[in-house]
């Protein structure tokens, strides 16, 4: 095999992953695998158009990331962070400031779909790494974990009496509910949840829930959903919003097929990489087979 082929490239995936951007202040990661179709805009810049994210594309503060049901995306961020987006996922970096390092303050949203972050670099405690669903607010000092958000949307049955009066329709008597799943692959993480606004006992402003702190292995769902009524057999719009909580401990096969359902693999190191597969009867290829197997993103 010539070595030279092999070397050049290699060093071009170094200078890929090690080079400072630009501009730190706009640009905080890059997609480093692109799989499908995935629409990219930034909400903060000028120009807003949507358009293909390729690989190697920078993202910044204000991109809004759309996958396709069949498109996923890696990302690696200036801070080490590596975050995998599954399919049918909208996802938006709101706010990324490095600040001192540990003490950086970063806001992501991901309104539905999939998601696995890897916050490899520990945030201090004057600074803040939080995801936000519909039903969620995540807060990660340095952990693994995965999200799952999906909206929905379900239609209280009438009486006979009430679609023969025509009390009601059908579209003034749907209300959106969201769900949303977090496990925790490794480290703690702290989940809020949105309170009620009156407490249905006393009919008073209801208290601030405490936030419910997630260990290795564990899988907290929460589902939001009118607070349901004895009105008529059906449930009102202007009825309020219930959030419902649930935590379990999965197995180690479980965490394991959660983790692999949402991980995207890097293939950008077998993508660079030229092997001169012409002599030596193909050792070549076991060469680049060893490497690729062995080469993961910097932690």
């Amino acid at each position: 095999m010539n070595l030279k082929i092999l070397i050049l490239p290699l060093l071009l995936v170094y200078i890929f992953y090690t080079a400072p951007f630009a501009s730190a202040e706009d640009q905080v990661g890059k997609a480093v695998s692109v799989s499908g179709r995935v629409l990219v805009r930034n909400e903060d810049g000028d120009a807003k158009k949507l358009s293909m994210l390729k690989p190697g594309d920078s993202v910044g503060q204000g991109t809004v990331l759309n996958t396709s049901s069949v498109g996923s995306v890696k990302i690696l961020m200036t801070d080490k962070t590596v975050l995998d987006l599954g399919p049918s996922t909208l996802f938006k970096v709101n706010e990324y400031k490095l600040n001192q390092g540990d003490d950086r303050n970063v806001s992501m949203t991901m309104s539905y779909g999939k998601i696995r972050a890897s916050v490899n670099t520990p945030v201090g405690s004057k600074g803040k790494f939080t995801l936000r669903t519909k039903t969620a607010t995540m807060g990660v000092r340095g952990t693994e974990f995965v999200v799952l958000s999906d909206l929905g949307s379900f239609v209280a049955p009438t009486t006979p009496a009430q679609q023969g009066a025509g009390a009601a329709s059908n579209s003034a008597q749907q209300a959106a509910t969201a769900k949303t799943q977090i496990t925790v692959i490794k480290g703690t993480v702290e989940v809020s949840t949105p309170a009620p606004a009156k407490d249905s006992a006393t009919g008073t402003a209801a208290k601030e829930k405490a936030p419910i702190k997630l260990t290795e292995g564990s899988q907290l769902t929460t589902t939001t959903a009118p607070e349901k009524t004895e009105e008529g057999g059906r449930t009102p719009s202007s009825a309020p919003m219930v959030t419902e909580t649930k935590v379990v401990k999965l197995s180690t096969e479980e965490i394991r097929a959660v983790k692999q359902d949402v991980k995207q693999e890097d293939r950008t190191f077998v993508q660079a990489v030229v092997v001169d597969t012409s002599s030596n009867k193909g050792a070549g290829v076991a060469t680049l087979q060893a490497f690729s197997n062995s080469f993961s993103l910097p932690v």
